[in-house]
């Protein structure tokens, strides 16, 4: 009776979390953000929603199939099912806060799938070195595409801006903000000089062990993406989810009458833009809208009025969002049911 409650509390639990995580990110909308987004709610054809949610659940379940593959190399095969929670977990983890998802996904697979947590995280790392180098190619594209029209956009993206937004371009940047790189960099140096120089110490000797084997599986799963088994399959998958995600924001256009006939130059663009805006500020919020608006206020694509543009905006960043919050919270309470047998 007693694990019984334990586990009602642990689900009631993670629920509250995915309700807090909606009412973190409603609280850091400004008002007019907030108007904007139940303009679109009620403009939006919420079929094409669905179509994009599908979408982007298939690009997640794709991910977690390829990073399987990165992992195999290593002799272990961990459960599909526990892959796919692992990850939703992770997008789930980086809403609350930024960079914990990838901790938290490697920590689940070393609880249910017994798999080394630094050789996990050196998967991550090849993982996520593997989607830079798509976006990059990506980013080319359209930028050879668009090449004269990027100007147009920024200043779009410029003027679009809430004033609360506006960031003073002649206040001079902090000495944090200039030296950040260069201090973390200097503190790991420091770090393990230190290390090194005390290995000798039984305490510390202990620590510089863990340290060194911390590296070496790190690099051992950077090595594992290049000895994939199935490299066809592999690629496939890479481009498999990079295609999702450009359907899951294009066809989200039809929602709307007014840009239910853009071109995909602008869904491909959008694409490109929202994944920068999402690595500067997690999940978008704010800045997602503005960049779809800035995009399609440009000539090529008509100068959709910005109110409109926003409202596409807040469609497609709330039905990823929604995605992730579903998935994330049906991913944290299936992962110990499906593991109980």
């Amino acid at each position: 009776m007693k694990k019984k409650i334990l586990s009602l509390l642990k689900i009631l639990l993670f629920i509250s979390l995915g309700f807090a995580v909606i009412a973190w990110f409603w609280h850091n909308l400004s008002e007019e953000d907030k108007k904007q987004f139940w303009d679109s709610i009620n403009k939006a054809n919420y079929f094409w929603l669905v179509v994009s949610i599908i979408f982007g659940g298939l690009s997640h379940l794709s991910r977690s199939l390829r990073w399987g593959q990165i992992i195999e190399p290593f002799g272990y095969s961990p459960r599909k099912p526990n892959l796919f929670f692992a990850v939703m977990s992770m997008y789930f983890a980086n809403m609350a806060v930024p960079r914990l998802g990838e901790v938290t996904r490697c920590a689940t697979l070393h609880k249910y799938e017994k798999i080394p947590f630094e050789k996990s995280f050196g998967t991550v790392v090849a993982e996520r070195a593997i989607d830079i180098i798509m976006l990059l190619v990506i980013m080319g594209i359209t930028y050879l595409l668009m090449s004269g029209h990027i100007d147009s956009i920024l200043e779009n993206f410029k003027n679009l801006q809430p004033t609360s937004n506006h960031i003073d371009d002649n206040a001079p940047p902090g000495f944090w903000q200039q030296n950040i790189k260069w201090i973390i960099a200097g503190s790991m140096l420091i770090l393990f000089a230190t290390l090194y120089l005390l290995r000798s110490h039984p305490f510390i000797g202990k620590i510089y062990a863990k340290f060194i084997q911390l590296l070496k599986g790190f690099w051992e799963g950077l090595r594992s993406a290049i000895r994939v088994k199935h490299k066809i399959t592999f690629i496939i998958h890479t481009l498999f989810i990079w295609f999702m995600y450009f359907m899951m924001t294009y066809i989200c256009f039809l929602s709307l009458p007014e840009t239910a006939n853009i071109s995909y130059l602008a869904g491909l663009t959008i694409m490109v833009g929202g994944s920068i805006a999402t690595i500067i500020v997690p999940g978008g919020i704010g800045i997602f809208p503005v960049v779809v608006a800035a995009v399609l206020h440009i000539p090529l694509f008509g100068k959709i009025d910005p109110g409109i543009g926003l409202a596409l905006g807040w469609i497609i960043w709330a039905s990823q969002t929604l995605l992730i919050i579903m998935l994330g919270i049906f991913s944290v309470i299936a992962l110990p049911i499906y593991n109980k047998s």
